[in-house]
């Protein structure tokens, strides 16, 4: 049976991904914090990357929340491989890159004002990931929407009796919601959501 290998790209937040993976496993990995130098480090560690891997089936890129013009950076390099590599590209919400390996129903919420919270729900199984849209709550009610969570990733602190993990740069699990039946289409759920100055 044929290898099938996708290239995960994100540059929504101040790290940026570089992944491949081969169906269920992630083969390499690169990140690193690019200090808005994306439009010189990117192109280049994607090629380093890519050398051992001649052939690549899909690209996979990040589509926010995070900073618009770095998402755009990510996006548009996705696009041209694309074109260049005639490839299916899929988008997949930034934030589940980083995801810890804990199961079960988490909210993933991100500073977006001083008085509002960008949350993704979803929930995180054995070999499977689900989320919900990304959503505006106003702080005094963000206790309200993630409560019913097992745990939330943030790099804000809470006081709730929920556990809290901080972001960690973790492609596996974006596998599961990448290899989907529904997700060997073609998707074109390409934007941009931005939640960080510009």
């Amino acid at each position: 049976m044929k290898k099938m290998y996708t290239l995960i790209l994100d540059t929504s937040s101040k790290i940026a991904l570089i992944a491949v993976a081969e169906t269920d496993t992630i083969c390499a990995c690169h990140s690193y914090v690019h200090e808005n130098q994306l439009s010189k480090s990117f192109l280049p560690s994607i090629k380093n990357l890519l050398t051992s891997y001649p052939r690549i089936d899909k690209i996979a890129v990040g589509i926010g929340p995070g900073s618009y013009t770095g998402t755009r950076v990510g996006v548009t390099i996705a696009r041209t491989l694309r074109f260049g590599l005639k490839v299916s590209l899929q988008s997949f919400y930034s934030p589940l890159a980083y995801l810890p390996h804990h199961l079960g129903r988490f909210s993933f919420v991100l500073s977006h004002r001083s008085d509002q919270f960008l949350v993704i729900k979803g929930v995180q199984k054995e070999n499977f990931l689900e989320s919900e849209e990304p959503e505006l709550i106003e702080s005094q009610e963000i206790s309200k929407k993630i409560i019913d969570s097992d745990y939330i990733v943030s790099d804000s602190s809470f006081d709730l009796s929920i556990p809290c993990y901080l972001p960690t740069v973790n492609p596996q699990l974006l596998l599961p919601l990448l290899n989907t039946p529904s997700s060997s289409t073609e998707n074109q759920k390409i934007f941009y959501q931005h939640t960080l100055p510009i």
